[in-house]
């Protein structure tokens, strides 16, 4: 899967976009895809990453490369299955939209809307499937249309952080600075410098980082540092690790930063948040937080009074940053469906009956996709499958990429019209999951799989079991055209024996110490039972 991210880096500002990307980049590279990370403008850049250190996982890799890719008008390295655009510069996504299975842009404030808006209703022949990525909330506040509302993801839960944020135990942290200071790339007038003295007059103790691209006095300052563990009380750190500032946000009792990522790290990590308006792109992420009573907003000079605890700021804050890998997911699965169904437009068939509907997994959405894992992850779904192990995400996925080409086996998701009580008091359209396997149509015959969505509620009148096997049976023998349904189960399995005999399936033969089961360090061999069923039609 080709996953892209396109952002900027433009005289010396946009360090912010570069950073969030970067985020986003370590999560999809974590999942094991590589990442082509394309930034656009001036090579800046270059040295926050050196300083951040390069990605790289086990199976896969992000890599950088200063590139003015909204030149690119080859098609052919136009292409990807995720594209993500950071871009407060390029307002023309026509290339893109044609070129990529998912496009997702970046939108801070709105402005994105109307186009978005434009491409859900008009249903127009671009190839790529439109997203938004607000991480500030702002289209939360918003009156949404249902349809439109779910090409967009917005909240605090999605914001973008480093990884080691997350590990960071903020209950029992130490707040050892009484300021934290981090105005991020936006500093060209040397904000930074003006707080710092200004908070030299009441502050016992001050810390202060900047960026890559500050070029202002502080770095001429005797309280510059290199030392992370420093315990003087005026410290001043020059591009830093994103990790090193989280361990100082995690120290400090109050927190000054500008609009952009500085703003939603210093609020999972320091219970006082001020922000300083620096840029008007920061205008709708501050006033958002604001009304949310997350942070409050500053201007200089700087009171005396500030360091006492106003009762304007929240301290309960939100999850943040808690949605990103789901995001990611969501991503790779819509890629993933429309390669699906590029791929499988004749296989890909749905069925239909008595009032239930048998879903192929190429036609599925990211929802059910990710509810069929759970259910094969469920004690007692997988307690009875062959390969009983728990099933990642990304084992799945890998999985569904499989399914455009194996040509022996279909799965399906089977869906009642009614809607179904859960043993939790919810409601669900899920009865179950059916499969073919071994498919030998020059044969006619296949192998069943079969096994109920296990978070069912017992039904008075509707055997569960039942309809799953008549939609096999339909499927099997009316679609298929098969003569032999075959089936495996393990001998000490009654439970299943006694359904599969009720439904008409015959005892064929057994397989000697076909099933290994592994508990305690004690190996135990048991037999597997091969059962069949002749098509009705063909008798």
């Amino acid at each position: 899967m080709k996953i892209r991210i396109l952002t900027e880096s433009e005289k010396g500002l946009g360090l912010g976009h570069v950073a969030r990307c970067y985020n986003l980049a370590r999560v999809f590279v974590g999942m094991g895809y590589n990442v082509d990370f394309f930034v656009r403008g001036n090579a800046t850049f270059k040295d926050f990453i050196a300083t951040q250190g390069r990605i790289e996982g086990k199976e896969a890799a992000c890599y950088p490369l200063a590139l003015q890719w909204e030149e690119i008008e080859n098609k052919a390295l136009l292409h990807s299955d995720i594209c993500i655009i950071d871009s407060y510069q390029i307002c023309d996504f026509t290339p893109f939209l044609e070129s990529s299975n998912v496009l997702v842009i970046f939108d801070d404030d709105g402005r994105h809307f109307e186009l978005l808006k434009r491409i859900v209703r008009e249903r127009n022949n671009t190839k790529a499937k439109l997203f938004l990525l607000n991480l500030n909330g702002f289209y939360n506040t918003q009156t949404i249309d249902s349809d439109i509302k779910e090409h967009i993801f917005s909240g605090l839960k999605y914001a973008l952080l480093h990884p080691f944020l997350y590990s960071i135990d903020i209950t029992n942290s130490k707040r050892e600075s009484e300021f934290f200071v981090c105005l991020g790339g936006e500093d060209s007038k040397d904000i930074s410098s003006e707080i710092f003295t200004q908070l030299l007059n009441f502050a016992k103790s001050i810390v202060v980082v900047v960026g890559p691209n500050y070029k202002g006095s502080l770095l001429k300052s005797k309280y510059l540092c290199d030392n992370i563990d420093s315990m003087n009380p005026y410290r001043i750190y020059s591009n830093i690790t994103q990790a090193e500032v989280a361990t100082l946000l995690a120290k400090a009792k109050h927190c000054i930063v500008s609009g952009g990522g500085i703003l939603f790290e210093a609020l999972k990590l320091c219970p006082k948040v001020f922000a300083i308006n620096l840029a008007t792109n920061q205008d709708i992420q501050i006033s958002t937080l604001e009304k949310q009573n997350l942070i409050r907003t500053i201007t200089l000079p700087l009171q005396s009074t500030i360091s006492e605890s106003p009762d304007s700021i929240s301290t309960l804050k939100p999850e943040i940053g808690t949605h990103t890998k789901d995001f990611a997911t969501e991503l790779i699965f819509n890629a993933l469906n429309h390669t699906l169904k590029a791929k499988q437009e004749i296989k890909a068939k749905n069925f239909q009956l008595d009032g239930c509907s048998a879903f192929d997994f190429c036609n599925l959405s990211h929802k059910d996709s990710m509810n069929i894992l759970t259910y094969r992850n469920h004690p007692f779904v997988r307690e009875r499958m062959y390969g009983s192990s728990v099933i990642s995400k990304q084992a799945h996925i890998s999985f569904l990429q499989s399914l455009p080409y194996d040509e022996h086996a279909r799965y399906f998701l089977v869906k009642d019209i009614e809607s179904l009580q859960t043993i939790d008091g919810n409601t669900t359209h899920d009865i179950g999951v059916i499969s073919f396997s071994r498919i030998n149509l020059k044969h006619k015959n296949a192998y069943l799989g079969i096994y109920k969505n296990p978070f069912l509620a017992k039904h008075k009148t509707k055997r569960y079991g039942h309809i799953l096997m008549q939609m096999i049976q339909h499927i099997a023998f009316c679609h298929y055209n098969l003569y032999m349904l075959y089936l495996e189960v393990v001998a000490t399995n009654t439970h299943a024996l006694n359904f599969y005999e009720k439904e008409g399936f015959i005892y064929l033969g057994t397989l000697q110490n076909g099933f290994r089961i592994c508990e305690n360090n004690t190996e135990t061999f048991h037999n597997v039972l091969l059962y069949g069923m002749k098509n009705p039609h063909l008798e």
